[in-house]
């Protein structure tokens, strides 16, 4: 037989420890015997904002290996060594959401891939995010050939080397000078040529900070020791 939730009353009755208030009281045929009702090293969400007989916050206090060794023996140091000889931490759950480790079992699920969430205790996430970046453009326009027809309207201004010739001829009164003036200009229109162009640029990008939590609602935690 057992009776839940073993009353402060009642531990001096049966020369109990003060730890065994709200544990469960079991005869085991002989004498009553305390239990915990729940195992040692269970975390609950709590309403109120002292902890009740058997419990403590999880605010990542450190506490005595020696007091408290059945909760040593459950978590050990997976939540912090205290001074590595006497005392041990308890899980800090302030500002924090509980997850499963992703390789409970031995395998993991890759829900999380961080190696933290491979870890007892790990710990990750982030309250906001801000999203940034860099694109670089690189590039070439490759050839294009324009016809005549093609080529915008435009206008070539050329220059080209002029002669003068002075010829002379005999005549029945004596002789005449016959002048002659020639001039060359040359010039030229493109058309129907290939080019190309070369392109190259980067940036970066700097986004706005945005929260990435649920909506929450704040409470205690607590831990049965």
């Amino acid at each position: 037989m057992g009776l839940t939730q073993i009353p402060a009353t009642m531990v001096k009755d049966f020369d109990l420890p003060e730890s065994a208030v709200g544990d469960v009281l079991t005869f085991n045929g002989t004498h009553w015997v305390a239990q915990p009702g729940v195992p040692l090293g269970t975390i609950l969400p709590f309403a109120g904002v002292a902890p009740p007989p058997g419990w403590l916050l999880c605010d990542g206090s450190e506490v005595n290996r020696a007091s408290y060794a059945g909760l040593f023996a459950a978590i050990g140091t997976a939540y912090g060594a205290g001074d590595g000889e006497l005392t041990f931490c308890i899980p800090d759950m302030r500002g924090r959401v509980a997850v499963g480790l992703d390789n409970l079992g031995g395998d993991s699920a890759n829900r999380l891939t961080v190696a933290q969430a491979d870890v007892l205790g790990g710990m990750g996430g982030s309250e906001s995010h801000t999203p940034s970046g860099t694109v670089v453009v690189d590039g070439e326009i490759g050839e294009t050939t324009l016809s005549v027809n093609q080529t915008p309207s435009h206008y070539h201004v050329s220059y080209g080397p002029s002669q003068y010739q002075a010829t002379q001829y005999p005549t029945s009164t004596g002789s005449s000078t016959k002048s002659q003036y020639t001039s060359t200009n040359t010039t030229s229109v493109g058309g129907g040529q290939s080019h190309n162009h070369s392109f190259s640029g980067s940036g970066t990008l700097i986004g706005t900070s945005f929260d990435t939590t649920p909506p929450w609602l704040a409470m205690s935690y607590i831990i049965k020791v």
